[in-house]
């Protein structure tokens, strides 16, 4: 009933919930997003030298992989606080952020650009590096831990590259305001075509 209120009577739950997820993108896609990327990064660093042993159990590249997972995961949940943020701040439904606009002074479009082409290419560097190293052997049999030792984080930094790219435009998209009043419609095709 107050969500009908706040949000007119014709408001569905996902409108009325994604109304009042605007008001939070901090504690519901930030914080959980960087301590996912956090946890996932640096189990990454432990996992990718060599399998490990803690309390008699052993990690290896499967741990090695879900922890990559974590990575992209946070990754995307951290971008999406942006893509709400931008969002909420351009439609006037948040206040001001003077921090946040500060941030996103620095994270411009070209600066996302730069950082996921390095991504993409180092992420490419390694994956022909493991397709070299396997070339060596005549293309035949790996030794699948050290090949997954390249491999995933190969496909993780191409992973990252492309978001990271395709998440500066679209925040670049979410800061462009149309420049017609509120009140213009867009023309009709088809009374031109008649």
């Amino acid at each position: 009933m107050a969500g009908r209120r706040i949000c007119g009577e014709g408001a569905t739950v996902g409108a009325v919930c994604g109304f009042f997820l605007l008001f939070s993108p901090r504690s519901l896609f930030l914080y959980p997003g960087f301590g996912l990327f956090a946890v996932g990064c640096l189990a990454t660093a432990w996992l990718l030298p060599q399998p490990r042993l803690l309390g008699g159990v052993g990690f290896d590249v499967h741990s090695l992989l879900y922890a990559s997972l974590a990575v992209v995961v946070g990754f995307q949940s951290m971008t999406f606080w942006v893509f709400a943020k931008v969002y909420g701040m351009r439609e006037r439904i948040v206040p001001p952020d003077p921090w946040f606009r500060s941030l996103m002074s620095v994270v411009t479009l070209e600066a996302g650009l730069i950082v996921g082409a390095a991504l993409l290419l180092g992420g490419l560097g390694l994956a022909v590096y493991a397709l070299s190293t396997w070339g060596a052997e005549r293309f035949g049999a790996l030794s699948y831990p050290e090949t997954m030792r390249l491999v995933i984080p190969s496909s993780t930094a191409i992973l990252l590259g492309f978001q990271i790219i395709y998440s500066a435009f679209f925040v670049s998209i979410l800061e462009i305001r149309a420049s017609r009043p509120e009140h213009a419609t867009v023309p009709d095709s088809s009374a031109k075509a008649a």
